[in-house]
């Protein structure tokens, strides 16, 4: 052995092992988790206008988005429900105008791609 001052450290990927390496799976995963954690803080009496599930909601709102892109119409469908029970935002209800109008997969398409544009500047 010997001392080394920098940061050292060993890392093996198994993908059979991590949920992240799952793909769409994932996606419903996190969907139904989040879904369940809203059921737990309305059981614990935590108020919708708390900072805590004011920033839930933008997490419900991006994870709504992103079931949509992928075609997971009824996750998305309920995630964003939530997300307008919840939030004051008014992107959130512009979304779900949007939504309706064309479909869940389109507006998650389309918020995927204002994203990207956005991270690109």
């Amino acid at each position: 052995l010997a001392y080394v001052a920098d940061w050292i450290c060993e890392v093996r990927i198994g993908l059979e092992d991590r949920i992240s390496g799952r793909g769409e799976a994932t996606l419903r995963d996190r969907a139904h988790a989040h879904l369940l954690m809203l059921q737990h803080a309305a059981a614990a009496d935590i108020s919708r206008s708390s900072p805590e599930m004011q920033f839930f909601s933008r997490d419900l709102f991006h994870l709504a988005r992103q079931c949509g892109a992928a075609g997971f119409r009824d996750e998305s469908r309920q995630l964003l429900a939530a997300a307008v029970k919840i939030s004051a935002a008014r992107d959130v209800r512009a979304y779900n105008f949007v939504a309706k109008i064309i479909g869940l997969r389109s507006a998650g398409n389309v918020a995927e791609a204002l994203e990207r544009l956005r991270t690109r500047e």
